[in-house]
């Protein structure tokens, strides 16, 4: 690929079909290498119902062996999500507008 592309989704409940928010993957181009960006957007009376356990189990039933997430060092809420969710913090992100922080999980250590 040349160029970074994304898919995402929406999210419904299962139980009654209502929007719940988007997931989806992004590849990104990092100094490192390319990664593919874990993210998503839920209303915020359903946080902490699992369903960024379920997007990110869904990006590795996909076949990806290892996502990651670049999170603005002062966004504390989705840091505690990422760790939450296994992924570790590997560093600071260069080239981004607002300083990040990459945070990654294996399909093996989650």
């Amino acid at each position: 690929l040349q160029k970074p592309i994304a898919l995402f989704a929406r999210t419904r409940r299962k139980s009654t079909r209502e929007f719940v928010g988007v997931c989806g993957l992004s590849l990104q181009d990092l100094p490192d290498g390319r990664c593919c960006e874990f993210g998503y957007f839920l209303k915020e009376r359903f946080w902490g119902r699992g369903y960024a356990l379920g997007c990110r189990d869904y990006a590795f039933s996909l076949g990806f062996s290892e996502i990651c997430a670049l999170i603005p060092k002062r966004n504390a809420p989705s840091h505690r999500v990422a760790e939450r969710l296994g992924m570790t913090c590997r560093g600071d992100v260069p080239g981004r507008r607002l300083p990040h922080e990459l945070y990654a999980v294996s399909r093996t250590a989650r």
